[in-house]
């Protein structure tokens, strides 16, 4: 478990950082390719949250604890996270607004399973 607390922390901070850095910087507006590797690693980083959820005594049963559940629940808190977007009205809803959230999804999937990934090796550890 200490390795699963380890991973998602230095994931967390990580992704915190730079999203603080972008943000203050205008970077995604800078950067537009930026916001790519960001929902990646939001990917991620909810799946090492999934993996973390015994430390609070907080158990799924095996059966769902897939790649499916992992991909899923990160591409359910990128959809929240698209919605907060637009609420506050960081996110400008233009020609190109689903094309961007529909890649920012994708790359939220694709950090779900690699996320899960992690947490598959780090179990076999």
């Amino acid at each position: 478990m200490g390795l699963h607390l380890i991973f998602f922390f230095s994931s967390f901070l990580s992704l915190a950082l730079i999203h603080t850095i972008a943000t203050k910087f205008f970077l995604y507006w800078k950067y537009l390719w930026l916001d790519i590797p960001v929902h990646v690693l939001g990917g991620i980083t909810v799946a090492l949250g999934i993996s973390i959820l015994p430390f609070f005594k907080i158990s799924l049963p095996k059966k769902y604890a897939t790649l499916f559940a992992y991909v899923g629940t990160a591409v359910m808190v990128g959809i929240a996270w698209e919605i907060f977007e637009v609420a506050s009205s960081v996110a400008v809803v233009d020609d190109g607004y689903v094309i961007d959230t529909v890649i920012d999804l994708c790359m939220d999937a694709l950090g779900g399973a690699l996320g899960y990934g992690i947490v598959q090796s780090i179990q076999r550890l």
